[in-house]
């Protein structure tokens, strides 16, 4: 019997020996493996994460890093111009985006991050599922007829979202209400975020609405970068408004917006997100040499060097009363949160006589770059923060909005029960 049990512990004793050897090789081979995967940051308190599938007992890694540490790798990802825009009058906004791009790429690198540049034409947009990174910052922007790729671009980022590839700021949804300015103005009604009077046409022979005030702004429905606003959008009278209304709807192929002038100071609020809370930076101001109905930026004014529009504004930080300040942050972080905006957006307000305030619109995925002749770079120098500074909070925000999300789902899992989970997890500590 005593040389039963002996031989019994001698047995459980190499059994137990050969398993713990086993578990210290395969610890070593799984680090070396996520070190050369992810980097040398990789600890040993690093977790590894495995959903095993009962129905068929494999083990599924799924990778989970602190978005805090600079090895995170995130993919930038830019719309190159389509053949339209090439040939067209405004190719300048779709250059400016690549070079932003280019910008925020240099700056992850410089901050540690690993970073890849990923132009998309309208030919690669299915190479965005194939991209594998921990974030993708997005700066995908095609508009107006072309918005039809947009689409199809956010379509796939929201697949790779769910599928654990999380993306810089809008969602699909609040992109497209921000590319459609009578999406836009119709919330802005709903949540009393005060804007001016407006009206959309598809033809042009639409009824005008009586109670405008004159004079009034035309612009494309779909573009951006004040892509088609020209001293002549302004017009005065009714009559007047129809040729233009007209004119631009055979211009552009599509819908046009009307809204009132707001004769005034033209402010833009650029507002980043921290813990789902819009935060407001220091509010630009956009001077004009000239007064009135002249006093708002054209195409030419934002994008032509040559024009001599163009010398005709700057940005400036704004000198405000406290009692306008406190207005200008209230409604812009009321607009960020009626359109559900995420990570960050820059407002674009007037202000008529000081006191009265009108949206003109808030832009998802706004401009972003070091140029200090912009109105966010304006606003983050003032704020003591550099370009760098800000791509980063981005990645954060993103990042802090994705694991907060990812949490939520493991919370609701945990109340179903495992039988109709089909797998579950399991937490290796290294």
């Amino acid at each position: 019997m005593q040389h039963s049990f002996s031989f019994f512990l001698f047995y459980f004793l190499h059994i137990f020996l050969f398993l713990f050897l086993s578990l210290h090789i395969a610890k070593k081979y799984v680090i070396t493996i996520i070190q050369n995967t992810y980097g040398p940051f990789v600890n040993s308190e690093f977790s590894i994460f495995c959903f095993v599938h009962l129905k068929n007992a494999s083990m599924k890694k799924h990778r989970y890093t602190s978005h805090h540490h600079s090895k995170l790798h995130i993919a930038v990802i830019y719309s190159v111009p389509t053949s339209r825009m090439k040939h067209s009058s405004y190719a300048a906004t779709d250059e400016d985006t690549a070079s932003s791009a280019r910008q925020i790429h240099r700056v992850l690198h410089k901050k540690g991050y690993i970073s890849t540049l990923h132009p998309i034409t309208t030919r690669t947009i299915n190479e965005i599922q194939r991209i594998h990174a921990d974030c993708i910052f997005n700066v995908i922007e095609w508009t107006g007829v072309d918005l039809k790729y947009s689409q199809r671009a956010f379509r796939i980022l929201e697949k790779l979202e769910k599928s654990g590839t999380p993306f810089t700021g809008a969602s699909k949804q609040n992109y497209f209400m921000n590319a459609d300015k009578r999406v836009m103005k119709k919330i802005f009604n709903v949540e009393h975020i005060p804007t001016a009077r407006w009206q959309s046409f598809e033809t042009g022979n639409e009824l005008i609405r009586k109670d405008f005030v004159f004079p009034v702004i035309v612009k494309p429905c779909l573009e951006h970068c004040s892509i088609g606003l020209t001293r002549s959008s302004v017009v005065y009278t009714a009559n007047e408004l129809r040729d233009v209304i007209h004119r631009q709807i055979l211009s552009f192929k599509q819908p046009v917006f009307v809204e009132e002038f707001i004769d005034g100071r033209e402010f833009h609020v650029t507002v980043l997100e921290k813990n789902g809370v819009p935060i407001v930076l220091p509010i630009a101001e956009i001077q004009f040499d000239v007064r009135g109905t002249d006093a708002f930026l054209t195409y030419d004014s934002r994008w032509d060097e040559k024009h001599p529009e163009y010398a005709q504004s700057r940005v400036v930080v704004a000198k405000l009363s406290a009692k306008l300040d406190t207005a200008l942050c209230d409604v812009s972080t009321r607009a960020f949160s009626a359109l559900k905006f995420r990570d960050y957006t820059r407002v674009d307000i007037r202000v008529r006589n000081n006191s009265e305030i009108f949206v003109l619109e808030a832009n998802t995925n706004p401009g972003l770059g070091a140029d200090e002749d912009c109105a966010l770079s304006t606003s983050f120098l003032a704020a003591g923060m550099t370009f760098a500074d800000v791509v980063e909070y981005i990645v954060q925000s993103c990042m802090d909005r994705f694991l907060k999300q990812k949490k939520e789902k493991s919370t609701q899992k945990k109340n179903i029960p495992r039988s109709r989970r089909g797998a579950y997890l399991v937490q290796y500590v290294i």
